[in-house]
């Protein structure tokens, strides 16, 4: 089928890049990807998407004069480690890539970390263009430059800042996911929604599986939104910090789960406990966005509408892990003192704040006796 454009989208930051929104690009890929016949190019990917596309992306190499090479990982987050990192600067330098060649990285938020990490570390920096083959990678981690990889001691605890030369959202991609996967990046879209962009909330007050329209108008919405927020601070000094909204706790149910609860699933969770705990703690108030989602929800508090939206999508709102389970985990991202903790909280429904919280706070909430 013939690639149909929707949306061009305009990066600019320390890289300026097109971010694209369309149809069927996979089919054409080499054009889309806008490079020049003499670069070679470094295709990552992982065995589940290689096998869904690999067939189609080889095709549109064919005739061609780029030298293509290809690292296939296994999937799952467990392969964003260091092991795969080096086997890919190897793979690289095997093939004698220079400054001027380029990653293709394809697939989900994991193929996404570990190419751009190995695109910024290789020669210093090479050009990396990527394609997110999941919802989630292409609502968050497709947009702002983070990349990593963990360590056993905790998640993306290797990483530097490297933004893609293009990306390349194709939404027909998302019809081969099962429904777990799809969902779980809308809870990334429901986080854009409660901390920045409240106008974003309505498109996600109905399943998008069967809605592509709505679908990309989401993916529009949420990327624009995230790219507001870093282009203010790039480098994660500041603002950018309200992003990790859900994600302290996020992480360490998922890094306690060993990784069986994905990452958007553990988001859910997050978002849930830090709304819930921003209402008990007195933070939240009904300020300028409230006519808003009064017009458009009700009179609602902010903890219901979160469960109300992430009920829609099929995404859990609890957890079976207390704060004993979870502190080593968390505790990696502590600031400042023994006591407390910096956390992303929420001012109102499309404002958030950072508050630093007693940690016998946090314990006392998650349920969890001092003794």
């Amino acid at each position: 089928m013939r690639a149909i454009i929707r949306e061009i989208i305009d990066i600019n930051l320390s890289t300026n890049y097109e971010y694209i929104i369309g149809e069927h690009l996979l089919q054409n890929l080499r054009y889309h990807m806008g490079i020049r016949h003499d670069q070679k190019i470094m295709i990552i990917s992982d065995e589940v998407v290689w096998n869904i596309y690999g067939d189609m992306i080889d095709s549109s190499f064919k005739d061609v004069n780029n030298k293509v090479c290809r690292t296939i990982l296994k999937p799952g987050e467990d392969q964003k480690n260091l092991e795969n990192l080096t086997m890919i600067l190897e793979n690289l330098a095997n093939e004698r890539f220079i400054h001027s060649d380029v990653i293709l990285a394809i697939g989900g938020g994991v193929i996404g970390d570990i190419s751009g990490l190995a695109a910024g570390l290789y020669m210093r920096g090479i050009s990396h263009v990527y394609v997110p083959t999941t919802t989630l990678a292409a609502i968050d981690s497709s947009v702002g430059g983070k990349t990593a990889v963990n360590l056993t001691h905790g998640k993306n605890m290797v990483g530097l800042f490297k933004q893609p030369s293009r990306v390349l959202c194709d939404v027909s991609a998302f019809e081969t996911l099962s429904d777990r996967i799809f969902n779980e990046g809308i809870a990334e879209a429901i986080k854009i929604g409660f901390i920045y962009d409240i106008k974003i909330l309505p498109l996600l007050s109905e399943s998008l599986r069967e809605d592509k329209s709505r679908l990309i108008e989401v993916i529009k919405r949420a990327v624009r939104a995230k790219y507001r927020v870093v282009q203010q601070d790039e480098y994660d000094k500041s603002i950018r910090h309200i992003l990790n909204y859900g994600h302290t706790l996020a992480h360490a149910i998922e890094q306690k789960s060993n990784y069986e609860l994905r990452h958007g699933e553990a988001v859910s969770i997050g978002l849930m406990f830090m709304t819930e705990l921003s209402e008990r703690l007195g933070y939240v108030k009904k300020s300028e966005n409230f006519r808003y989602i009064l017009e458009n929800f009700g009179d609602i508090s902010a903890t219901q509408l979160l469960k109300n939206l992430l009920d829609i999508h099929n995404l859990p709102t609890t957890t079976i892990y207390k704060y004993d389970d979870l502190e080593s985990f968390f505790m990696v991202d502590k600031k400042q003192n023994l006591d407390s903790i910096d956390l992303v909280l929420l001012e109102e429904i499309g404002k958030a704040t950072i508050k630093n919280v007693l940690l016998k706070d946090l314990r006392g909430f998650l349920q969890i006796d001092e003794n």
